[in-house]
């Protein structure tokens, strides 16, 4: 019985080995490049918000996202801001390298609307 059973598992290998090895990888021409599209300016995004929590460095304090919307106003989803406090985050406008904050300007909450 043990000699049948292991025949058998030899037997069910051999076609998948053989069936590999013949087998062409697959060409990975993946890009992160979008089709047909074209490189922004810095200055094509500046309604985008960057949620940052105070003290912290865009790079890693970055946890959400929202639109400028004029005036002194960000739109952002509500469970980004649940639980929190206006004087734990900072608001980010500008930004286009979150590893430049330089070119960005950091502006302090003052209150959460839900």
């Amino acid at each position: 019985m043990k000699k049948t059973l292991v025949a058998f598992l030899i037997g069910l290998t051999l076609p998948a080995t053989t069936i590999a090895d013949t087998l062409e990888p697959v060409q990975n021409d993946v890009s992160t490049r979008i089709i047909g599209g074209e490189p922004a300016n810095t200055s094509d995004w500046k309604f985008i918000a960057s949620l940052v929590r105070k003290g912290q460095p865009t790079s890693i304090g970055h946890f959400c996202g929202g639109s400028f919307l004029g005036g002194k106003y960000v739109l952002t989803a509500a469970h980004c801001v649940e639980g929190l406090n206006a004087d734990d985050l900072d608001i980010v406008l500008g930004l286009y390298d979150k590893n430049r904050e330089s070119q960005a300007q950091r502006i302090a909450i003052k209150n959460i609307y839900s």
